[in-house]
């Protein structure tokens, strides 16, 4: 049993069938779980059914976690659970709803992500360009109240780009910004955490004993100085190669070079290309 179906089938005699009972619905795991008289035990179960509520309604999920006694992981599922549904909306390109339900989001580098990508999308169109400046500057904000880490430098980074589009001068303003907070970090790493913020509340078993952590992972990902950089340079060469050498992290200093000497070399070739096009 402990294999999977298919591979079941695999080693069944002819003319045997497999029986498996349908996930129990939502309401139904709920309601299950509160039956269930250990306080610990309980919101286990609870917890378990918000992980796999993406379909559910909105409030049926929340109801369910305001029943964890548990106020921290009840305060950590209710964090993932907006954090999620407005990205789900962003890929739904659902705008509105994204913006409303980050509104209900805590976490500075949770914010700042999402808003800088509503914003990323509000500024395809031209009437809500300018709402789309307005996110994009609370994001800047939110990323600073984050503090030093590599999801506040990421949104800024990334709001340094999309703000080429608006203000280039602003622009180039927010870059340092984020070359400071870059520079401020130790061995600054932008590929180890795969490009996620990871929570671990801790999980109890019955009568309170130590069942080992949840993963609640929220996934932001965005540009990295050699990204930012080659984006930057393809509008303003000459400030974005000013700015890389001001990235006091050799590593980092080395790829943003790379990265714009890329630019460059690709700008030079379009000129020959064009030539050979013409001749033939």
């Amino acid at each position: 049993v402990s294999l999977s179906i298919e591979q079941q089938k695999l080693l069944l005699q002819p003319g045997q069938q497999i029986s498996s009972k349908p996930d129990p619905a939502f309401d139904e795991q709920i309601e299950s779980a509160l039956k269930v008289p250990d306080p610990d035990e309980r919101d286990g179960l609870i917890a378990t059914a918000v992980f796999g509520s993406e379909k559910e309604n909105l409030a049926n999920v929340m109801q369910a976690i305001d029943k964890i006694s548990d106020s921290t992981l009840r305060a950590h599922l209710t964090e993932w659970l907006y954090f999620h549904r407005a990205s789900a909306a962003l890929k739904d390109k659902q705008f509105d709803q994204a913006e409303t339900l980050t509104a209900k989001v805590e976490g500075h580098e949770q914010r700042a992500f999402l808003l800088t990508e509503i914003a990323r999308g509000l500024l395809n169109t031209k009437d809500t360009q300018t709402h789309a400046q307005e996110l994009l500057d609370t994001a800047i904000t939110e990323a600073k109240k984050a503090g030093v880490n590599i999801f506040a430098a990421r949104s800024l980074l990334t709001a340094a780009h999309l703000y080429a589009k608006i203000d280039l001068s602003r622009s180039i303003a927010i870059l340092q910004d984020a070359i400071n907070c870059i520079n401020r970090i130790e061995s600054p790493d932008f590929a180890g955490d795969d490009q996620a913020l990871e929570q671990k509340p801790e999980r109890r078993g019955r009568g309170g004993q130590y069942g080992g952590e949840y993963l609640l992972r929220f996934y932001m990902p965005g540009l990295d100085p050699e990204s930012a950089f080659r984006e930057m340079a393809k509008i303003d060469f000459d400030t974005s190669l000013s700015q890389s050498s001001a990235l006091t992290d050799k590593f980092q200093r080395a790829m943003s070079t790379l990265a714009l000497a890329d630019v460059c070399l690709q700008a030079q070739q379009q000129p020959q290309e064009k030539r050979k096009k013409h001749q033939d």
